[in-house]
């Protein structure tokens, strides 16, 4: 098992470094073309949602690849004290309302990331919250993991 840790500044400029490192260890790992797209998008998803729950700058988004004998997981992480983890998992107002925009662009994110990914977690404590994307490597049909051509 390797592990690869990345922290970018949480600004959405910065995301296209969380992509690249990420094609980077899917391909160490011989994802196929396809599965390394899909878990770009889902890593971008994951930092944009982060990014978009803090309230201001503050501590670096953290990124975590533990690769794994059939797996890829990836942990993106927002910590500090300007980490707003009501944004990302919101509560309803004292009226049972929620702001239907913020939160259809989370349910989108959400989906897209459930769509691209075979296991997507959310979780909330110690100051932080964080996304947990897993992608399992799928054997081509004759049995062997995909090439990384």
């Amino acid at each position: 098992m390797e592990i690869v840790d990345l922290r970018i500044p949480p600004r959405p400029e910065y995301i296209s470094v969380a992509r690249l490192a990420t094609a980077a260890v899917a391909a160490h790992r011989a994802f196929t073309y396809d599965q390394i797209e899909d878990l770009k998008v889902a890593v971008s998803e994951a930092c944009g949602m982060l990014i978009r729950s803090r309230r201001g700058g503050g501590d670096p988004i953290a990124l975590r690849f533990v690769e794994e004998a059939d797996a890829l997981d990836i942990t993106v992480e927002a910590h500090g004290a300007d980490v707003d983890p009501r944004t990302l998992f919101p509560d309803p107002d004292a009226t049972g309302h929620r702001d239907a925009t913020a939160g259809d662009e989370r349910e989108l994110c959400v989906f897209l990331m459930h769509c691209l990914v075979d296991e997507v977690r959310r979780s909330s404590g110690d100051g932080g919250i964080a996304l947990r994307l897993r992608k399992r490597q799928r054997e081509n049909p004759n049995g062997s993991p995909p090439s990384a051509e």
